[in-house]
């Protein structure tokens, strides 16, 4: 597994575009200081006055959102936020799917119930496929912690099962942006 070396362009260039394919904004930042910014400005576009954010992914809540940030760990505080915040463990370069190692239902329900999910992935994170990160996965779901569950996520939900009719959100966030921090966008790797 690559994560804590950068990856390569390619590998950044193929999950922004399978991930735009699916239906997810990509907005790239230089630093985690850059992607704070890039947060508040996707959530001053959306107006939002509530805001859920996962634990491991509170650092990237902005300082002039802190007070919007909903208080309690149950799906229906979460449910009420405009927005969710979270950390993506794992990207994969194949797909443009974000992998969210969960750790509690609360930090599942921040990519699940907001209508919009802003997720923050750090390119050293992306790999090439999902079996690039099986150890990862099958190591936590053994963990003794008790909670065992992964999200992976591709692009905003989507559904067609009523008379094959493409719906947007109804499972799920109806809008996906990520914010991918990326020190060498543009260069060579």
């Amino acid at each position: 597994m690559v994560r804590g070396k950068r990856a390569g362009a390619g590998l950044v260039k193929l999950f922004r575009e399978r991930a735009e394919a699916a239906g997810a904004e990509v907005r790239t930042s230089a630093t985690p200081a850059a992607a704070r910014t890039a947060i508040a400005s996707i959530l001053e576009e959306l107006g939002a006055q509530t805001i859920a954010s996962a634990a491991d992914a509170k650092a990237f809540v902005p300082a002039k959102f802190r007070a919007r940030l909903v208080r309690g760990d149950k799906a229906e505080d979460s449910a009420s936020a405009e927005a969710g915040l979270v950390l993506a463990h794992f990207g994969i370069a194949e797909t443009g799917t974000l992998v969210h190692l969960d750790r509690s239902d609360a930090g599942k329900n921040v990519w699940t119930l907001p209508p919009v999910c802003v997720a923050v992935l750090e390119a050293c994170a992306i790999v090439g496929r999902l079996e690039d990160v099986l150890p990862a996965i099958t190591k936590h779901l053994a963990s003794p912690s008790g909670f065992g569950q992964v999200s992976l996520v591709t692009g905003p939900s989507r559904t067609a099962d009523i008379e094959n009719v493409l719906s947007i959100g109804v499972h799920g966030p109806g809008r996906l942006v990520i914010v991918l921090i990326d020190t060498i966008i543009g260069k060579k790797a």
